[in-house]
């Protein structure tokens, strides 16, 4: 009986480490996605080592998952390979759609798109109060790791005479944005540009906190 349990252990363990290794034969090469503001590399040296936009780290890949160490910490990454199309979802819930690019490539391939750091909803707020009446507003811009991004108002009165409010969903505006080192340029529907700054990363690179105008509008300010 021990026999036959060690025997299932064994064959058990071939089956898991010839699906990682199959599945890693898959994701080795350079995978690439663009968009009208630059290209971001992702780069499968091995079955354990890769290099996204020019940043080497290693990693470890199940059949749904990809985990990469770097910075003494374990990222998850979920993803879905589809032929010559892999899809990744990176944290905020901004995913990705890299297509395989069997060109030779090296780790030190030139990265120009960097908008996928910038992704989900950043809020700021602002209010005053008094004995007789109370003010609010929250401005919300959504980000979508693509380049664009959508932003609207909402506003709330009340008093002893009563109380107003304004969702701001009549009023939402869309834009463009790029991001060149760590300033952030947004383009607004009206032809104006504006500038704002990286003001927070995460150690994986994501941005949670970028300053505009004078204010900081954080992704934490939303809960």
């Amino acid at each position: 009986m021990k026999l036959l349990f060690s025997t299932f252990l064994v064959l058990s363990f071939v089956v898991i480490v010839s699906a990682q290794n199959t599945t890693n034969k898959q994701l080795l090469g350079n995978w690439q996605y663009t968009n009208q503001y630059g290209t971001s590399t992702l780069f499968f040296q091995s079955g354990n080592q890769l290099v996204l936009d020019g940043v080497p780290a290693s990693y470890t890949a199940s059949a749904t998952i990809i985990q990469v160490f770097t910075d003494g910490q374990y990222w998850n990454y979920p993803y879905r390979l589809s032929g010559n199309v892999l899809s990744v979802t990176f944290p905020g819930g901004s995913v990705v759609n890299y297509k395989k690019n069997n060109s030779k490539t090296s780790s030190n391939t030139s990265i120009k798109g960097k908008v996928y750091l910038l992704n989900g909803t950043f809020c700021s707020y602002s209010g005053s109060s008094s004995s007789y009446s109370s003010y609010s507003s929250t401005t919300k811009v959504y980000f979508d790791g693509k380049g664009s991004f959508q932003y609207k108002s909402e506003t709330s009165f009340s008093s002893n005479d009563g109380s107003y409010s304004n969702d701001g969903n009549d009023g939402v505006s869309t834009g463009r944005y790029d991001i060149k080192g760590n300033s952030i340029v947004l383009y607004f529907p009206d032809g104006t540009t504006g500038y704002a700054d990286v003001y927070f990363k995460q150690d994986n690179g994501s941005i949670s906190e970028i300053k505009y105008d004078g204010t900081i509008y954080a992704k934490n300010l939303c809960d």
